[in-house]
């Protein structure tokens, strides 16, 4: 059996921490760090990430270089739609009709409100988006060595 590197080791480990966060906080009610009760279905959005996650993860492990670059892109692409969708409307007080029909108000809050913009990044989503900032630098390094590893043999 391989042994599997640090890099790699920490990368699947960030995968399924972060996996797991969502999921949870997708999933158990835990009032008020998430607003289940008007958050609407969850299956989707839990989906798109936990499913290309246990992808990436698979990737990595059997060394399969393409994928895990794509996988790698991917990881960068969601933290990319992630900050994309609260930072503007924190940042520039643009609309965010989404924030109180899902309940978002209401729940627990790390960074202070700005001017009288609407939005303010709730806590839930501050953690899921450093794990998804971690997961998707431990993915590229983790990638980046798969892929000297192959140079070396």
């Amino acid at each position: 059996m391989r042994r599997v590197d640090s890099a790699t080791a920490a990368a699947v480990t960030l995968l399924a921490l972060t996996s797991a966060y969502f999921v949870i906080d997708n999933y158990v009610p835990l009032y008020p760090w998430n607003n289940l009760t008007e958050a609407g279905p969850q299956l989707g959005s839990t989906l798109s990430m936990v499913i290309p996650y246990t992808v990436t993860a698979a990737a990595l492990l059997a060394r399969w270089r393409w994928p895990a670059v794509f996988m790698a892109g991917y990881c960068w692409v969601l933290l990319a739609l992630q900050i994309a969708t609260w930072y503007p409307p924190y940042l520039f007080g643009t609309s965010a009709a989404w924030y109180r029909v899902h309940g978002y108000e209401k729940t627990t809050k790390l960074l202070p409100g700005i001017d009288n913009h609407d939005v303010v990044v709730d806590a839930q989503h501050n953690v899921l988006q450093l794990l998804t900032l971690g997961t998707a630098v431990a993915v590229t390094l983790a990638t980046a060595r798969l892929w000297r590893g192959c140079r070396t043999s």
